[in-house]
């Protein structure tokens, strides 16, 4: 159904919060690929049951004999046809439209209840991120450009880690497309999951979620799932369970590569960090995982400034939303035990200076404990992650830094409290700037902790041109882009970038 997601479906619907019924319906996919199903001839019963479940579901089995499981619809649409009997108008039939963006289509149907034990997906730039080239295209590369030698050894080696959640499998297959008068070589992927526990529908975006932010710290970039199939423990291999909606935006939609020559794109991006650049992979991912929970909310304000990036959105709120992200960070991992007990005597040292007891009662109860300070918050941050990059001392740093940390400071507290007793320091270019910076220095500092390599940091960050730039305007650092192509990136220089 994925390359026909523009076509309409009939059937009928045969089951709503687990009533039996038997209405005729119609199902088609939108442009962000939730399901749109318009049921004819519905009761009123019926649609006041569908519009009072607060977990609802349907099933629609469709002409084809497939079914089609329909989780966490909401109603979009109800219309009535009257018509006019004895001179009176009475309610002859109503059309309900529900949507939703959790399906599972098959050969038979799910309820809430039933569990999986695989899931199968591809993933936007799947097989950059995985990092493992199904050709050796270095081997007679010129004799196959010339079509003398069209030989051309294929290489298919999955990657197996375990983790926390489960086990993981990356594989990178060989596609290709041959016409009568030109061949062409291209690439699928697919990651396979098995978790440790089988798991139920409502639990799918949580643990996506925690693997696709896996995959756009890697990248930089939002990740989406283009294709997800479903093994429960019934199923035959061949006979997956198609799941439709987890991502209600094809990426493809959002940004279109830049392929003017400028930035090195189709399979050539070296500034992409892959799963074969970690030494442990398993350790790696099972930092994440591991972390994830506590990182949750600076791990969704990444994903909210990666978004506004991908839609060309540019306003004052990435400024925000990367201030947002510094707090989030640093909270999860301060040591909250450490920050009270310097605080405590911290406020002890202020009342032993005070003469007046009322002045001490009133510091003494007044004064208390809101958290680490934002500015203590932000100079640890953009500390850990420069030093990621350059050994400096705190001395050095808090020299060289100061000044522009009073101004992201300022400007942080002018815009989160609107004060009239402030004003903005920073130009706007400055501030998104500052906004974007902060956002890679998120992924410099996780990365880091995850296991890359100080070399191979500096050396993939070097050939993205903005954050090399940024690095050097705001900070002074300069990060080396030197040295040999390796690994991935070797084997798909050679690939032909035809215009």
């Amino acid at each position: 159904m994925e390359e026909n997601l523009n076509r309409s479906y009939s059937g009928k619907i045969c089951e709503i919060n687990g009533q039996k019924v038997d209405f005729r319906a119609e199902i088609y996919f939108d442009e962000y690929k939730e399901g749109v199903v318009t049921i004819y001839g519905i009761t009123n019963e019926v649609i006041e049951k569908a519009k009072g479940n607060i977990h609802s579901s349907a099933v629609m089995l469709l002409e084809s004999k497939e079914y089609i499981s329909i989780f966490n619809y909401f109603v979009k649409q109800q219309t009535y046809t009257t018509e006019i009997i004895e001179d009176m108008p009475v309610v002859s039939g109503a059309t309900l439209t529900i949507v939703s963006s959790e399906i599972i289509r098959g050969k038979k149907f799910f309820s809430v209840r039933d569990t999986f034990d695989e899931m199968i997906m591809e993933i936007t730039d799947g097989y950059e991120l995985i990092g493992k080239c199904p050709y050796d295209l270095n081997k007679g590369y010129m004799d196959i450009k010339m079509y003398k030698n069209i030989d051309i050894p294929i290489r298919v080696e999955p990657i197996y880690v375990k983790t926390i959640i489960g086990d993981f499998s990356f594989e990178a297959f060989p596609k290709y497309q041959q016409g009568k008068d030109c061949f062409s070589l291209g690439f699928r992927h697919q990651i396979r999951f098995r978790p440790i526990e089988s798991i139920t529908v409502d639990k799918f975006r949580e643990i996506l979620e925690k693997i696709t932010s896996f995959f756009s710290l890697l990248c930089g970039e939002a990740v989406t799932i283009n294709k997800l199939l479903l093994n429960d423990a019934e199923t035959v291999k061949c006979d997956s369970y198609e799941f439709i909606g987890f991502c209600n935006f094809p990426k493809e939609k959002l940004r279109a590569l830049d392929n003017s020559g400028i930035d090195a794109t189709s399979f050539k991006r070296i500034y992409l960090f892959k799963i074969t650049d970690f030494g442990q992979l398993e350790e790696s991912m099972n930092y994440w995982f591991e972390h994830y929970n506590l990182l949750c909310n600076a791990q969704k304000t990444y994903n909210r400034i990666l978004m506004d990036e991908d839609l060309k959105i540019l306003k004052i709120d990435k400024y925000l939303a990367a201030m947002q992200l510094v707090e989030g960070f640093t909270q999860a991992y301060v040591d909250e035990e450490k920050e009270l007990e310097e605080f405590e005597m911290r406020k002890e040292n202020i009342i032993s200076k005070l003469e007046d007891e009322e002045d001490k009662e009133l510091v003494k109860n007044g004064l208390g404990f809101s958290g680490i300070a934002f500015r203590k918050a932000l100079t640890k941050y953009l500390y850990e992650g420069i030093t990621c990059l350059e050994e400096m001392s705190k001395t050095l740093f808090n020299k060289r830094y100061d000044s522009l940390i009073t101004k992201i400071v300022n400007d942080r507290n002018f815009y989160t409290h609107t004060s009239r007793r402030m004003t903005a320091v920073l130009g706007f270019g400055e501030a998104m700037d500052i906004a974007t910076i902060c956002k890679e220095i998120y992924r410099i500092i996780i990365l880091k902790k995850m296991g890359i390599l100080p070399l191979l940091l500096k050396y993939r960050l070097a050939h993205n041109r903005i954050v090399a730039a940024l690095l050097k305007n705001i900070f002074e650092v300069e990060v080396s882009g030197e040295g040999e192509l390796s690994g991935f990136d070797k084997a798909m220089w050679w690939f032909a970038d035809e215009k």
